[in-house]
């Protein structure tokens, strides 16, 4: 038995190290970028096309479970996501009530009178209107009668927006202000 765990344990870890020798030639294979402060000849600094790589990842564990996601893709992939799947998952986020509600599910499934007792909520009602929000923004499913869950396949990618949403709502740029003259920004 301990020789079977040990032989799938030094088979994903060589199936991780085969993605991460993956993912480094192909960061090779990407053209090197002008410096951000070298215009093109046809076009001015503030005209030049927008191009790069999106990289992130991350882990976290709720009790047991544990969760990781690694991602690569172009800008030019995300800025051709649907713009009106795009809107209706920030829709879905755009209420205070719905993000106290989301941080509430990632400690795992709760019901709903779980939820309207940690989020001091008042009529039922308020809970199941956002409630049904959420549900159809497909950020949260009910398993059962009552007993609402995050998308395990997104529970990173909720992270991720409580990580990126202040930096976007920054007050005066600071945050997460990108730098001209070929320095990157620092988030």
């Amino acid at each position: 038995m301990a020789a079977n765990r040990a032989a799938d344990r030094l088979a994903r870890l060589e199936q991780q190290m085969a993605a991460v020798l993956e993912r480094l030639e192909a960061q090779k294979t990407l053209p090197a970028a002008a410096p951000a402060d070298a215009p093109t000849e046809e076009s001015s600094p503030d005209q030049a096309p927008i191009e790069g790589t999106l990289l992130f990842s991350g882990s976290i564990r709720r009790g047991q479970q544990r969760f990781r996601m690694q991602h690569q893709g172009t800008l030019s992939e995300a800025l051709e996501a649907d713009p009106e799947l795009v809107a209706r998952v920030f829709g879905a986020l755009a209420s205070p009530f719905r993000v106290r509600l989301l941080r509430a599910l990632m400690d795992g499934p709760r019901t709903s009178q779980e939820l309207q007792a940690t989020l001091d909520v008042g009529p039922v009602g308020q809970l199941y209107h956002h409630l049904k929000e959420l549900l159809a923004a497909g950020l949260v499913v009910q398993r059962k009668r009552s007993v609402y869950t995050l998308r395990e396949e997104i529970v990173m990618p909720i992270c991720m927006a409580f990580v990126v949403a202040p930096r976007l709502a920054s007050s005066g740029g600071n945050a997460a202000q990108a730098t001209h003259g070929g320095d990157e920004a620092q988030l």
